[in-house]
Parts: C-alpha cells; structure tokens; sequence
C-alpha cells in the first residue's frame, strides 16, 4: 500500500488543473481459499491508500472461477463496503 499511495499522490500531483482525479487501478491476487475478511482487509488497505478499483484475480491456475467469484460478490464486497 505504500507504493500505492506513493504513485497515487504523484499521479494525482501531475495532472493539469480542472482535470478529472482519474482513477488508480490495481491488480492483485488472492487465494481462491482465502477468508473473505482477509481479502476485503487488503482491498480496503489498497482503497486507504488511494485506488479507486482494485482487481482481484485469483491465485492459483486451477481455482473454480465460478466459486472465487461468488466469493468476491456475495462475501467481500459487503465487507468493503460497509468498512
């Protein structure tokens, strides 16, 4: 997170007046296993730091999408947003 915040504030330093913020994307991963609370705290640490989207993709190669997925929407996300 501290990279982040660190090139967020640069990247938000450089553009010209009266432009938009723009946004900070970044891309992580997390184990399909993961508890949900465990990946909402590492999405909040990165939002803290100054992204605006976070992308999580999962760990391993063989994870089952449709159950990570699930987990991202129906179990982290309440997480993240009521953080």
């Amino acid at each position: 997170p501290d990279e982040i915040r660190a090139t967020a504030a640069h990247f938000r330093a450089s553009r010209p007046d009266g432009a938009a913020a723009g946004d900070v994307v970044v891309f992580t991963r997390a184990s399909a296993d993961s508890p949900a609370r465990e990946i909402a705290a590492m999405v909040s640490e990165y939002a803290a730091a100054g992204a605006t989207h976070v992308a999580v993709n999962a760990d391993e190669r063989d994870a089952d999408l449709k159950r990570f997925v699930t987990l991202l929407a129906r179990e982290v996300s309440p997480l993240v947003r009521s953080g």
